[in-house]
């Protein structure tokens, strides 16, 4: 882990056909069934998305497919492409870095964290603040079965 306790948690790719793209990311990767969590469903916000984690060692590939053809995520795939979709960085201290960012004078997307289904809070940053690359942090998390996620308690 970095000195500043920021590290690389995962990059999220978007894709058309999800089941494709799993199936090749797995064969790329040479990874197992249990290398992979899978959420089928997936709710953000207003949109409705299949998702894949594969672990890759000390970060994650996701692989995100929308579900809701009128969802963001289906309009960014039809407005850019497939492709990178985010970096996420993972910290211990959420809201403390959502602060240091805003101070610093970077431009946010979310004033607060937003908190999936599984607890998890995240937030991204504006592209136009980093050189058009969109940019998340999430509180740092650990998988705790098949389709599970729970954040990691602060210490």
């Amino acid at each position: 882990m970095a000195e500043n306790g920021i590290f690389l948690d995962h990059v999220a790719i978007l894709v058309r056909d999800f089941e494709e793209a799993l199936s090749r990311f797995k064969v790329l990767l040479s990874l197992s069934d249990d290398d992979i969590i899978v959420v089928k469903g997936f709710e953000d916000r207003d949109d409705l998305l299949d998702v894949a984690f594969l672990n890759v060692g000390n970060a994650w590939i996701e692989i995100l497919s929308p579900v809701k053809p009128d969802g963001p995520m289906a309009k960014a795939l039809e407005k850019r492409g497939e492709g990178l979709h985010h970096v996420c960085f993972s910290v211990k201290d959420l809201e403390a870095e959502l602060k240091r960012i805003s101070d610093a004078g970077f431009e946010l997307i979310d004033k607060e964290p937003r908190v999936d289904r599984y607890g998890v809070p995240y937030f991204y940053v504006h592209p136009r603040s980093t050189c058009k690359a969109l940019v998340s942090f999430i509180e740092r998390w650990r998988k705790t079965g098949k389709d599970s996620w729970r954040p990691q308690p602060k210490r």
